[in-house]
């Protein structure tokens, strides 16, 4: 994982990031009483303020519960029945970029929405279901 951090950091003025590892308290403001689409379109999961995390999937409606929590300075730790993983952060102006066990992946901060946006989401999916896409 260092290896990874310290690659992300030598290139990101190449790419045109400014990747800098995120601390506590912005991994807490970024997930508290947030929710974001999966990385495979197919879960809405919504972050409490409280540490609760709810997983759901998008055509079934079924959801998976269990907690979330910041492993200091900049690791998000989720576990419930279907996750259980910490993931190294860092940050640019526009990305949130996670690393764990040799994998990286990255999602843009304006995919984080304020509040639980399951209900919506759900609609939207089956909306979208509905017009065949």
């Amino acid at each position: 994982m260092k290896k990874f951090m310290t690659m992300l950091f030598l290139l990101a003025p190449s790419i045109g990031l400014a990747a800098s590892q995120m601390t506590t308290t912005e991994i807490i403001d970024l997930y508290a009483n947030s929710t974001s689409v999966s990385s495979t379109k197919s879960h809405a999961n919504y972050y409490s303020a409280d540490g609760s995390y709810k997983s759901t999937n998008l055509t079934t409606g079924v959801a998976s519960e269990g907690t979330w929590s910041v492993q200091g300075p900049d690791m998000i730790c989720i576990k419930s029945s279907s996750v259980d993983g910490c993931w190294n952060m860092s940050r640019s102006t526009t990305k949130v970029f996670f690393s764990a066990n040799g994998k990286t992946s990255s999602r843009d901060l304006d995919e984080f929405m304020r509040g639980d946006k399951t209900e919506q989401l759900l609609e939207v999916s089956k909306m979208m279901k509905a017009l065949g896409k």
